[in-house]
């Protein structure tokens, strides 16, 4: 593919993208850049602390229907270490030199073997960013079954800096149209005062009940009352996942 073509694909592709309504339609447009770029597989794994419910893997296309089941029945994204390596990475890496970026745990070297006994194949994981914390995975695979996994010293013209960095800059872009578009579905975030921002604020540095009273100057009763309104206005039951949620609807600097 000349730079020229690669230009125009990608063009498209953002043209795509940016017009979907809907995330599967942001990422069929990225499976077919992908594609066009000698892959044959994409997967992708959203994670938002501030929303578990649309947290895991949201779209997968050209793996084993199996396996995909079995990696949502019994929620093997906890044990998957390429998407949470990728998610702190700044680089693309193979899916089989995970190991040599880190050290694996039992539960993930299993997982590992078993994918490759699920006929999981070689791909490249590659990390994207969005706003508030919001990280995400995407997986870009070759046929296992039509193009074996060429050797770890012989990546191929579809593993090419130029490509990969095009690639990346596509699936970034794709990321970020999602989160806009997870963003569009949510609720808008509740109204606080004034007086509950500020204790919110400091809940959101790990200063106790007491010692926020004693910064704002008022009795820890009066404390109390605020969080309680919180809690009920961020529908949540503890600090930790009340700073998080604020964190998540901008009410608070994560």
């Amino acid at each position: 593919m000349t730079m020229s073509a690669d230009a125009c694909s990608f063009r498209r592709f953002v043209t795509r993208a940016e017009a979907a309504a809907a995330p599967d339609e942001v990422w069929t447009a990225a499976l077919e850049l992908a594609r066009e770029n000698g892959f044959a597989r994409l997967s992708y794994l959203h994670h938002d602390p501030a929303a578990p419910e649309v947290s895991g893997l949201s779209f997968a296309s050209g793996f084993d229907p199996d396996w995909i089941r079995a990696y949502l029945a019994e929620d093997l994204a906890r044990v998957d270490p390429v998407p949470w390596t990728a998610m702190n990475a700044a680089e693309p890496f193979r899916w089989t030199r995970v190991g040599e970026l880190r050290a694996l745990s039992q539960a993930e070297s299993q997982f590992m073997a078993r994918f490759r006994a699920a006929g999981g194949g070689d791909g490249v994981a590659v990390p994207v960013f969005g706003p508030r914390q919001r990280r995400g995975y995407v997986g870009i695979g070759h046929d296992a079954v039509a193009a074996p996994a060429e050797p770890a010293d012989a990546p191929g013209d579809r593993e090419t800096p130029e490509r990969l960095r095009l690639l990346q800059a596509a699936f970034q872009i794709a990321h970020l149209c999602v989160c806009r578009l997870l963003d569009a579905r949510l609720p808008s975030p509740p109204t606080l005062s004034g007086r509950e921002r500020e204790v919110l604020a400091w809940m959101a540095r790990g200063k106790s009940n007491p010692a926020i009273a004693g910064i704002l100057g008022c009795s820890a009763h009066t404390v109390d009352t605020h969080v309680r309104r919180l809690y009920a206005k961020l529908d949540v039951g503890d600090r930790i996942t009340c700073v998080v949620r604020a964190a998540g609807l901008g009410l608070v600097a994560a």
